[in-house]
């Protein structure tokens, strides 16, 4: 059995300091449930369901770099992000409701700085 969450979601860090930045997002989700018969690979089981996702990305700070001399200075960090957020599942009336999901994962973010 597979179980996957894809989304597209749109976020705001009400906290970013050295160390953490705090991140609240809402979007939309794509939410499957599938698997496969034992006897015929084929005519396998898989339910979509599309939805609204909403959660909260915490990011501890390992690294954060300056690379001024490149073509386009920039800044880069590299974190641990954990995700915690929330999606419902709508498959049929016997099976829906809500799935709470964490993850947790390495994390890199460039931004061009701008020289007047």
């Amino acid at each position: 059995m597979n179980f996957a969450v894809g989304d597209i979601s749109y976020g705001y860090a009400f906290l970013d300091n050295s160390k953490l930045k705090l991140a609240p997002f809402a979007g939309f989700g794509l939410t499957e449930f599938s698997g496969q018969n034992r006897d015929n690979k084929e005519n396998g089981l898989r339910m979509v369901d599309y939805n609204i996702i909403f959660g909260v990305n915490v990011d501890y700070k390992l690294r954060t770099k300056i690379k001024p001399f490149s073509y386009m200075p920039e800044k880069v960090e590299t974190s641990i992000r954990a995700r915690l957020y929330v999606t419902k599942a709508n498959f049929s009336t016997d099976m829906n409701g809500y799935t709470v999901n964490l993850t947790i994962g390495l994390c890199g973010f460039g931004n061009m700085i701008r020289l007047k």
